[in-house]
């Protein structure tokens, strides 16, 4: 925190972490260059956790993002409430909000919203998010359509307002093709 001038409640360890910050506030920021380009100002914004190096490098105006891992988050600039754990990993967002990715090189893309990606190399296989609210649960390094199990959140209007009724889940058929089904949330 090298220009913090009247943020409160922030922790700062290694070099060039939080170095742009001035009135951030809540942040935790701990390896080389993490959190270094929180500016922050008064509001809702801050409450981020980088830890690692090159941990949520360009987050500027944004809020409760944690990135934990080395490179992890290192593209989001203004997307906030994401979750991202593991080496190198959501490096394709940038303004998404409310991910989750877990697992060495997963991401989701880079404005996807309400997405959780679990397994290493997500992004690196054929599977990609192409929605906003699904799962991906992929099994194996690069597995793509083969390996991944993929679910979207379809919702539905009704008169108590909108809520999720059923999840979609696209499968491999073994071929090259893939089956979806949609299963219900609830009867």
């Amino acid at each position: 925190g090298m220009v913090l001038s009247t943020g409160v409640q922030n922790v700062a360890i290694g070099a060039q972490t939080l170095t742009s910050a001035t009135t951030a506030n809540d942040c935790i920021a701990i390896g080389f260059n993490a959190g270094n380009s929180i500016t922050l100002g008064d509001g809702p914004n801050g409450g981020h956790i980088a830890i690692g190096r090159n941990a949520l490098p360009a987050v500027t105006s944004a809020y409760d993002n944690i990135g934990i891992g080395r490179f992890a988050g290192s593209n989001i600039t203004t997307g906030s409430g994401n979750t991202i754990m593991g080496g190198q990993t959501g490096y394709d967002i940038t303004t998404g909000n409310y991910n989750v990715a877990i697992g060495y090189q997963s991401s989701l893309g880079a404005n996807r919203s309400g997405c959780i990606g679990i397994g290493a190399g997500i992004s690196t296989g054929s599977v990609t998010f192409s929605a906003d609210n699904e799962l991906l649960i992929q099994l194996g390094n690069g597995a793509g359509t083969a390996g991944a199990l993929r679910s979207n959140l379809i919702p539905q209007v009704g008169a108590l307002g909108a809520f999720y009724r059923y999840i979609e889940v696209v499968m491999s058929d073994g071929a090259g093709g893939t089956v979806t089904k949609k299963l219900p949330l609830y009867d």
